[in-house]
């Protein structure tokens, strides 16, 4: 089977902070979708942030999958980053909540 490719736009800090899943091991990002991703599968996470003109690509796993109907929280996949990626990964999102002041938000996750 080919890798799935799941495209996604941060426009705003704290979109990318309810995304952001430092609990994962190596870290990931949880993309609110209906697409039809199983869960295990390696995927392409083609990612913009913000006003940046082209996006970052990263492999990952899908490790967290949530239904429609899960409890308020928004359908989606959690994508966990690979090992060889995920420095870079991790580096880039804290850069970019380094003064997110929001903390008591809820995120997508929990």
């Amino acid at each position: 089977m080919a890798k799935q490719k799941i495209t996604c736009a941060f426009k705003e800090v704290k979109s990318l902070y309810m995304a952001h899943m430092p609990f994962l091991k190596n870290g990931g990002l949880f993309i609110r979708t209906d697409q039809e991703i199983d869960y295990g599968s390696e995927v392409d996470l083609e990612v913009t942030f913000f006003d940046e003109k082209s996006p970052q690509i990263f492999e990952g796993k899908v490790v967290w999958k949530t239904f429609a109907d899960s409890q308020g929280f928004p359908a989606g996949v959690g994508v966990q980053f690979k090992d060889e990626q995920a420095l870079q990964a991790n580096d880039l999102i804290r850069k970019y909540l380094v003064n997110f002041t929001d903390l008591e938000s809820a995120t997508d996750t929990m």
